[in-house]
């Protein structure tokens, strides 16, 4: 997944081999914040907002990516 340039303001950069890239706290934030600009593109067609892979998980790492689905009723 990419990020706006914004939202690595929120990627804390390990300090020693082993610690988390991002935190619960960090994670939460960036996906409520992609939770509202998402509702801003596509208003009532957005349903849901997925978190999937490692994070979801808890197995992430120094070295994983946040994975996020975003489940978007085109037919409207």
């Amino acid at each position: 997944m990419i990020f706006p340039k914004e939202c690595y303001k929120y990627i804390k950069k390990p300090k020693k081999e082993g610690e988390n890239i991002c935190r619960k706290d960090t994670l939460n934030k960036i996906l409520s914040e992609l939770s509202e600009n998402s509702k801003k593109i596509f208003g009532g067609k957005l349903k849901k907002v997925i978190l999937l892979g490692l994070y979801a998980r808890g197995g992430y790492d120094d070295e994983s990516d946040i994975d996020v689905m975003l489940m978007v009723d085109m037919s409207k």
